[in-house]
């Protein structure tokens, strides 16, 4: 009889343990992760059209994650959940900075160069903002 109890009790407390994350475990969902690759689909300017080719010698400094809370990119409220932060899966915001300005420049036809003797130009990047917030549209800011 004690067995019956115990096994009724079991799944009992599983039914409502199953429910009660169906039901009101939406609050709990996980952080969403997102990727973070710098990955631009437009076509590129023709190298030399802004600055002629090879005349900016360029040296690229890491850039500088200098954000107050740097654990979270920003939130979600889509698809009904309470706020769920947005947080990086792969990469950081400075490296995709850094990624954007090396990849933008060398398209412009910029040579970069890795050492300040070298160069004739220094790009030294701090990113203050990198956000983005998800409820009904979205909103991004870098």
């Amino acid at each position: 009889m004690h067995r019956n109890i115990a096994s009724r009790g079991g799944h009992i407390v599983g039914f409502v343990l199953m429910w009660g994350l169906l039901l009101g475990g939406v609050g709990c969902v996980g952080p969403f992760r997102l990727s973070l690759q710098y990955d631009p689909s437009d076509p590129p300017v023709v190298p030399g059209t802004i600055w002629p080719s090879g005349r900016v010698k360029l040296l690229i400094l890491p850039a500088e994650d200098a954000r107050a809370n740097k654990a979270e990119l920003g939130r979600t409220t889509s698809r009904g959940f309470t706020s769920v932060p947005i947080v990086a899966s792969s990469g950081s915001p400075a490296q995709y900075v850094h990624d954007a300005m090396r990849m933008e420049f060398g398209r412009l036809g910029v040579v970069e160069v890795r050492d300040s003797e070298s160069a004739n130009r220094i790009l030294a990047v701090e990113v203050r903002e990198f956000s983005v917030n998800e409820s009904t549209s979205y909103v991004g800011r870098i």
